[in-house]
Parts: C-alpha cells; structure tokens; sequence
C-alpha cells in the first residue's frame, strides 16, 4: 500500500512537469536532487520494475501514468521515449500489459504507447509484435493512425487488402 500511494504522488508530480519546469530537462543530472528524480532514467526503471513485479492494479496504473505524463508533450518527451524503449527496454515490460485483464490498465498502457509513437525513431520497435484487444481497440487505432500521419511512407508498406479487410471486419464486429 505505501509503494501505492508513492507512485500515485509521482504520478501526479509527473503532470505538467515540462510545462512548469522546462529547465530541469536540458540535460540529465548524473546525480539528481528534487525534481529531478521525477525524471530520471534511474526512476524511470524503477517505474517499468514495478510495473512488471506488482499484483496491484492501482500501481500499475500509476506508473503507467507517470510515463504517461513524462512522454505526452512534443520535444522533451522525445528523448523520454527513447529512453523507455531504447535504454530501458521498456517495451518487454509494458508489451505485455496490453494483455492484461484490468480494462484500466490496458487504456493506460495504450496511452502511453500513443505517446511513444509521436518519436518516429521508435516506430520499428513499437510495431513489432503488435497485439489486438477488443477493449483497447479503439486508442489502438488511434495510435496507429498518429504512426501512420507521422510516416506516410510507411502506408505504402502497410495499406493493403488484408489489413483493409481485418478494418472491416473489426467494424462489423467478427
């Protein structure tokens, strides 16, 4: 419970944190103090460790959303993403969420990944081993949709009649 109710204070200290202060992200602090924990690789793998190592939902949830909100602004976030993905190998642990049978949970995970494909340097890794959930379906499409706005070359590459057909029989409903 009180690793719970930490994340959730980190959570919502992750809010708006580029926005109120764009300076502590200029370059990351091999020794950090204050607010610059809030971002730092150090707690960013703490975040995934206890997304992947925790029972509970709500924590869950809330180190989702603190990734959430370190990646949602264009710039910054950029190099958060990578970080996630690239130096962490954050996606072995949030990939798998996307299974989860938490609905909440699931809508995070997809957030999150929204925002990573707002980095076009992340576009391979995150399209690798896409999986399908009926309940997240819909940010689903609308992450692919920003991958696809990103990068229309890659429509050339993915636009065809079997993805064209599953569209319609995901609209239908099969």
């Amino acid at each position: 419970q009180s690793a719970e109710n930490c994340v959730c204070i980190l959570h919502n200290l992750t809010f708006q944190l580029e926005a109120e202060a764009p300076d502590l992200f200029i370059i990351e602090d091999p020794q950090p103090v204050g607010p610059g924990w809030l971002f730092h690789s150090k707690t960013m793998g703490n975040y995934l460790s206890l997304l992947s190592s925790s029972q509970r939902e709500e924590t869950q949830e809330a180190c989702c959303g603190a990734l959430q909100n370190l990646t949602t602004h264009e710039g910054i976030s950029t190099i958060m993403g990578q970080t996630i993905v690239q130096k962490l190998g954050g996606l072995r642990v949030i990939g798998p969420l996307l299974n989860s049978k938490k609905v909440n949970l699931q809508r995070n995970t997809v957030a999150l990944l929204g925002n990573l494909t707002k980095n076009p340097v992340l576009h391979s890794a995150i399209t690798t081993g896409a999986n399908e959930s009926d309940d997240i379906l819909s940010m689903a499409c609308q992450a692919s949709s920003c991958l696809l706005m990103k990068n229309p070359e890659m429509n050339k590459n993915l636009l065809n009649s079997k993805l064209i057909n599953s569209l319609n029989d995901i609209s239908k409903n099969m």
